[in-house]
């Protein structure tokens, strides 16, 4: 378990370093990516701190804060 797979992987899927969550097939990916990754967490619970983030920050998202922002809310 470790946040540089996530990162890895959404490198492997999102070309630049920005995410546009506009598309529910990419929310929904994110939250797949984290959960799998973090079993010990709900996907409810990480799907809310995703939805946090993007609704703070304007789209589109660099790819590290969302992840560092998901991150430390679950911790």
């Amino acid at each position: 378990m470790c946040w540089n797979n996530v990162e890895s992987q959404c490198k492997m899927v999102y070309e630049t370093p920005f995410i546009n969550a506009d598309k529910p097939l990419d929310r929904k990916f994110i939250i797949q990516i984290i959960a799998e990754e973090f079993p010990d967490f709900s996907r409810v619970r990480i799907a809310a701190s995703v939805d946090r983030c993007l609704k703070i920050f304007p789209a589109p998202v660099e790819r590290q804060k969302l992840l560092h922002f998901v991150q430390s809310s679950l911790r």
